[in-house]
């Protein structure tokens, strides 16, 4: 197999996964048809992989496609990107996409522990100290400085997230307007509204244009985390109506009228996080799916003509009547 471009001359670059094909950091293959391409990183030129080389490495790529727990698809075409550094492209019917909760899962867990070790040290560290002649007021003084730090001003003002409006302005949200933020249904077209207080003022955000501010705010409302069997729950809350999106909406309906994102239970926030990053993500991938399916096309003309050259016509009639049946 060549390692440089056949367009630009350029490496194709290398890859530590597909043990049988080595070479690319982009791989695109066609399972049904047996094809195999490496895209080129510099020029995108789509660089067929010759005949004899290719079904070991097909078969790879179709392992790790399946076993990648993020997959995105449209009618033709999917795409994953492994943690290792390689981008697989499926040519065909689409797999059925795997939600990456474990992903969120692991930050959920990590942020719970955070806090679970920050209040350990400060109750034991303010025990220690205050124990020997203060134990019957410690109840009293523990409250009371919580208290003064969550009111203060400098508290109140911290900056949680940068929001952007539809029309280009960028809207400034500090802690202190996260409690008024809130969704609401049968907002315009029967759909469901996301309302935010900002320094600027206020602003409203409808359907999916909310999901992002929407994933920013919790982001802030979720410091907390959550314990293993929260986030279980909240992942299984997703899988079992099946998708991210169709999450959004089913929460937005079953808080009929107007509910604040801190009035949402602890799972349902958690699963209202994964869901918006999860659909934001997507959306990101589908701009470049939409590059690549134009490209395959292409590229499919060229791989048809060659490996039909190497092929007798009465060998290509039988596969194809055999294909149909």
């Amino acid at each position: 197999m060549y390692s440089t471009c056949i367009s630009c001359y350029r490496p194709l670059g290398t890859n530590q996964i597909i043990d049988a094909f080595p070479i690319g950091r982009r791989l695109a293959f066609d399972p049904a048809k047996g094809r195999l391409w490496v895209i080129c990183p510099r020029c995108t030129r789509w660089n067929l992989v010759p005949i004899e080389e290719r079904w070991e490495a097909v078969e790879a790529c179709e392992r790790h496609f399946r076993r990648a727990p993020r997959q995105i698809a449209t009618d033709n075409i999917g795409l994953v990107a492994l943690p290792e550094g390689l981008d697989l492209i499926r040519i065909g019917a689409p797999a059925r996409p795997e939600f990456a909760a474990w992903r969120y899962g692991r930050v959920f867990a990590r942020r719970h522990r955070r806090l679970v070790v920050a209040a350990g040290l400060s109750v034991a560290g303010g025990t220690a100290l205050l124990l020997p002649t203060l134990a019957p007021q410690l109840l009293v003084i523990l409250p009371a400085v919580y208290l003064t730090v969550t009111q203060s001003r400098r508290y109140k003002d911290r900056l949680v997230a940068r929001l952007p409006a539809s029309d280009g302005v960028v809207l400034t949200v500090q802690r202190k307007h996260v409690g008024s933020a809130h969704i609401e249904t049968g907002s315009r077209n029967g759909g469901w509204m996301l309302h935010v207080t900002h320094a600027q003022g206020e602003q409203h955000f409808f359907g999916e244009e909310a999901i992002r501010p929407l994933g920013h705010l919790l982001a802030f409302v979720n410091g907390t985390g959550g314990n293993r069997g929260e986030v279980l729950d909240a992942v299984r809350a997703i899988e079992e109506v099946g998708n991210p999106v169709a999450y959004l909406e089913t929460i937005a309906t079953r808080h009929e009228g107007s509910t604040k994102l801190e009035d949402i239970s602890p799972v349902d926030r958690l699963a209202l996080e994964m869901a918006t990053q999860e659909e934001v993500e997507r959306r990101a991938m589908e701009d470049d799916l939409a590059g690549l399916e134009q490209e395959w096309r292409e590229a499919e003309e060229i791989a048809a003509i060659a490996d039909n050259l190497l092929l007798p016509a009465s060998v290509t009639s039988w596969v194809r009547s055999h294909r149909k049946g």
